[in-house]
């Protein structure tokens, strides 16, 4: 996962903060599935323990949570949803350290949104599609800003 920065080229290298998370002992399929509190999370998803670590833009590393097969989490209002992990080993709950990146999962299935809603296929039908409360979680805290991306090796 990288975030920070808004780098147009240059790959990974161009973010500020970087962390690498060991996903070799993944026990369930990857599908990226709508995981928000009223779609996933409460409809077998299952939360798996992850080892997380800094690699660049601030140092350490921690045992964190997610739902295996979203690989993210979501707050119990569904604001926010997104991508990444928390210290809480709950299917949903309130965090404060991450890495998570919110996204267009927040807000489905609630009738109304914060912001912008719109469908995104193939499974969220009215997301946010800009709520940023918070910002993004680096490893020890939140607030942060910039681009956010995901990449596997």
């Amino acid at each position: 996962m990288a975030a920070g920065n808004n780098p147009t080229s240059g790959g990974i290298d161009r973010y500020s903060h970087v962390y690498k998370i060991d996903i070799s002992n993944q026990v369930y399929q990857i599908t990226f599935a709508n995981h928000n509190k009223l779609h996933g999370a409460t409809n077998g998803m299952h939360i798996q323990q992850y080892q997380v670590k800094a690699l660049k833009g601030e140092t350490g590393e921690a045992i964190r949570f997610g739902l295996a097969e979203a690989l993210g989490i979501t707050w119990s209002d569904t604001y926010p949803t997104g991508y990444g992990f928390s210290d809480k080993q709950a299917v949903f709950s309130l965090w404060d350290v991450g890495p998570f990146f919110p996204s267009v999962h927040s807000g489905d299935g609630r009738g109304s949104c914060n912001t912008v809603c719109r469908a995104f296929e193939p499974d969220v039908a009215s997301g946010d599609l800009t709520y940023n409360h918070r910002g993004w979680y680096s490893l020890h805290n939140f607030g942060k800003t910039g681009q956010t991306s995901i990449w596997f090796k």
